[in-house]
């Protein structure tokens, strides 16, 4: 974009695509602006966005605000990723990704040692998911957990998982397989 905010592409195929708008770099005031759009023919103009149309989009203040740290350590994570997927009641008190129940929304933590993130969420149920970061993640995995984001702001601090479990492949003979 230019210094106010506007902004122009050429898309010169039909089709259905998606708008994402990301703040800059470090800039936790406001959260990512997505938006599915479709063009129906080649060349067509798109000048109006949002619901409803509108010919700004607006970035909104975040409503959740959380870090991920190392159970270990207790430092922040640099790099890691962050994802809130809507969550579905299995009946049984338990929950499980709902991929189809809207927008999923991913973010990596800042760069600054802290772990932080921000995201921007409706209320209701979801799996917040945080993978380690792709480059010094060693020692470390994927962790899961359920949140209710409520209206307001809401905190949402995650662990990511290290291993805890240990065991040995063997073969017939007692001898040490490597697998990988």
């Amino acid at each position: 974009t230019v210094e106010d905010g506007s902004f122009v592409m050429a898309i010169p195929e039909a089709g259905t695509y998606q708008l994402e708008v990301e703040p800059v770099y470090g800039d936790t005031s406001v959260t990512r602006y997505a938006e599915i759009f479709t063009l129906s023919e080649a060349g067509e103009a798109k000048t109006t966005w949002g619901t409803p149309a509108s010919a700004t989009i607006t970035l909104s203040a975040p409503n959740v605000i959380g870090t991920v740290t190392h159970p270990v350590t207790g430092l922040g994570l640099d790099d890691a990723w962050v994802m809130a997927i809507p969550a579905r009641d299995r009946g049984d008190g338990t929950f499980e990704p709902d991929w189809g129940a809207g927008s999923q929304t991913g973010v990596p933590t800042t760069r600054d040692g802290t772990g932080s993130f921000t995201m921007s969420l409706d209320v209701g149920t979801y799996i917040f998911e945080a993978d380690p970061p792709w480059r010094d993640g060693a020692g470390m995995m994927r962790t899961s957990t359920t949140v209710v984001i409520e209206e307001g702001t809401n905190e949402v601090d995650l662990l990511i998982g290290v291993p805890n479990v240990t065991g040995q492949f063997l073969d017939e003979n007692g001898d040490g397989i490597q697998w990988g």
